[in-house]
């Protein structure tokens, strides 16, 4: 994947994920074009159809200036009464990854595994408050090595853009912004 493709995706990804809130039973699609904030720029899209209840089908594509593409394809289950949780993830080139857990408070806890074998548990709390969304992840793999990252989100719905800061495990902190121009 290139490099346009692999900052942006993460971006995306969030701002959809922020912007999409609780999902009707109905079919969604939206697309457009993107700038990050180091200039790299293409295409977006993204459908949706079917509801947490039953099965939430996600599938998001970027496509950079350059014609390379990354796509995934998520189903997501939510049990609102129970705080059950399910995700299953596949990306273009079938690798997957699936998320099972409970959510209660805004805090996820649960176990993850991946189509190549890897496994382990995961907690993670977020906090919206007016200016965005805060997130604190912990992952632990099968050997009991574990990562934890911290993230908080802001979008600025005048500018249709998203703004992002990851500070990883090791402390070090990374940056980035992302400005939509959706179709209308």
């Amino acid at each position: 994947m290139n490099a346009t493709l692999r900052n942006a995706l993460p971006h995306l990804l969030c701002l959809l994920l922020l912007c999409a809130g609780l999902a009707e039973a109905r079919e969604r699609q939206h697309s457009g074009g993107f700038v990050t904030g180091r200039g790299q720029a293409g295409s977006w899209q993204t459908q949706r159809s079917g509801n947490l209840a039953d099965g939430l089908t996600r599938q998001r594509s970027v496509t950079g200036n350059d014609g390379r593409s990354a796509s995934t394809s998520s189903t997501t289950r939510y049990d609102r009464d129970s705080g059950q949780f399910s995700r299953n993830s596949t990306t273009a080139d079938g690798r997957g990854l699936s998320l099972e857990g409970t959510r209660t408070s805004g805090q996820n806890n649960g176990t993850w595994a991946t189509t190549d074998g890897r496994s382990g548990s995961f907690s993670q709390q977020s906090q919206r408050g007016d200016d965005g969304l805060t997130r604190q992840t912990q992952v632990t793999n099968a050997a009991g090595e574990t990562a934890q990252r911290s993230a908080s989100y802001s979008f600025d719905r005048d500018s249709d853009t998203l703004s992002r800061s990851v500070t990883g495990s090791q402390g070090n902190t990374r940056t980035g912004s992302l400005t939509l121009t959706p179709n209308p």
